[in-house]
């Protein structure tokens, strides 16, 4: 059984009142890099997680966006700070360049 349209209106503005920080993960590398091609990651993994933000956005315009992989994802992080995310989580020493 889904939720109807004024359960997710109503959800949707409780939420733009009560959510602070929105926590999103995909472990798309491993700690030598990407377990995938960027090219991958824009075809598959860009799109939704930009609606998300997007619309978490909408509803909530002072939400913090956290992100979290596993490894070393610094290709991304270009792309995920174009995204809107604020903070990506684990910056690993032992494989990622934390400056």
């Amino acid at each position: 059984m889904g939720v109807s349209s004024a359960g997710r209106g109503g959800a949707r503005s409780r939420s733009s009142r009560l959510v602070d920080v929105l926590v999103l993960d995909d472990d798309v590398a491993s700690s030598h890099g990407l377990i995938i091609s960027p090219a991958i990651w824009r075809r598959f993994f860009r799109p939704p997680l930009e609606q998300v933000i997007r619309a978490a956005r909408e509803a909530a315009p002072h939400l913090r966006v956290f992100y979290h992989s596993d490894g070393d994802f610094t290709r991304l992080v270009p792309e995920l700070a174009a995204l809107g995310v604020d903070v990506v989580n684990p910056v690993a020493p032992d494989c990622m360049d934390g400056s």
